[in-house]
């Protein structure tokens, strides 16, 4: 969790460490282990980084560093970052150097989610 709060981009709704992110995971076949089976992971990286910082621990952390005001920038560039990742409510994951646009529903899910947990973070000042 330091790792995040150590973020030196003054900006935070558009550090590097917010852009999603495409891996292949590759293992070898069960029935053939000359052959690769590929699994394509993307990684909607904001909402993920937004939901780690919203956890209770994250905020202990940046409490006993001295860090809470980061905290909270960071908290509310992250959200700004899932926020932006969105049209009409329904998330967008590019597809590289093409124009080709693609609406995962799982996109979708995951900045849903992120936001939500946000909005209740934000309208409970009591928990904090």
């Amino acid at each position: 969790m330091r790792w995040l709060l150590s973020c030196p981009g003054a900006a935070h709704h558009a550090c590097a460490d917010l852009e999603n992110l495409r891996e292949e995971v590759r293992r070898p076949r069960p029935d053939d282990p000359a052959h690769h089976e590929v699994l394509n992971v993307r990684h909607f990286t904001a909402s993920w980084i937004l939901r780690a910082l919203l956890s209770r621990g994250a905020l202990e952390i940046a409490r006993q560093d001295g860090l809470e005001g980061t905290w909270r920038e960071l908290v509310d560039g992250a959200a700004a970052a899932v926020r932006a990742g969105q049209r009409d409510g329904i998330w967008t994951w590019s597809r590289g150097d093409s124009t080709e646009l693609r609406h995962p529903m799982w996109m979708t899910y995951q900045g849903l989610s992120a936001l939500r947990a946000h909005a209740l973070w934000s309208y409970r000042p009591d928990d904090r």
